[in-house]
């Protein structure tokens, strides 16, 4: 017997496995702000542009979620 949800996604436009949104999540490259979905990044991060916060000499940087996930992973481990 399937499992309900399963089912559920079947019959839904699940997006395919790995792919997080249909528009990228953009992520501050400097203080790993995140930022809602969108087609371009934004034009600043509000985090960096406070003159207390560190910028790279080379300025803004964006990454997003499905670039992490690329050379990144979440693992879970037990307390010894």
């Amino acid at each position: 017997m399937a499992r309900p949800d399963a089912e559920r996604a079947a019959g839904s436009r699940a997006r395919p496995r790995g792919i997080l949104t249909a528009m990228p999540r953009y992520v501050c490259a400097t203080c790993a702000a995140q930022f809602p979905d969108s087609p371009a990044p934004p034009e600043h991060c509000p985090i960096c542009t406070d003159e207390r916060q560190y910028v790279p000499e080379d300025g803004q940087r964006w990454t997003t979620f499905e670039d992490l996930a690329k050379t990144h992973r979440n693992e879970l481990r037990a307390d010894s």
